[in-house]
């Protein structure tokens, strides 16, 4: 109970969320087709998946509020589920990553805010966006 009474007084006291937590409005979508099991491409299936994210608070200061950059990820993957030597084989090759429609080529995006000028200038704090990832896996079923 002592710890749980340390962290709501530590929390009470926060004016606005900041950090990506703060985002209004998060979207999650999936797009899966799989082809007719007659046919060349039979037990293979495609897809194409995104997390839209809106711009979130970096920090407030002097009652201006700080956003961050909107983010829009895209991946895909193929899978194909065949028998190999008598067992079910899936080969599953996902791309994560693969572009960004909010922050397009950007090498990099805003994560906070570090401070503001004198003259009300914002000094952003930036990383690198994340990688393109490609993944294969094999699974055999017993």
């Amino acid at each position: 109970m002592t710890n749980a009474g340390r962290i709501l007084d530590a929390n009470l006291a926060v004016e606005s969320v900041s950090g990506q937590r703060s985002r209004p409005y998060n979207v999650n979508w999936l797009v899966d087709y799989e082809f007719p099991r007659e046919g060349m491409l039979k037990g293979t299936r495609l897809a194409l998946s995104g997390q839209w994210g809106s711009k979130y608070t970096l920090g407030t200061e002097g009652g201006v509020v700080y956003r961050g950059d909107a983010t829009h990820p895209v991946g895909t993957y193929v899978i194909h589920r065949r028998k190999l030597f008598g067992q079910f084989t899936t080969f599953r090759l996902g791309v994560t990553n693969l572009f960004d429609l909010e922050a397009g080529n950007n090498e990099w995006r805003h994560t906070g805010l570090a401070r503001v000028q004198a003259d009300g200038t914002p000094i952003y704090q930036y990383r690198y966006t994340n990688l393109t990832s490609w993944n294969l896996t094999t699974t055999v079923d017993f």
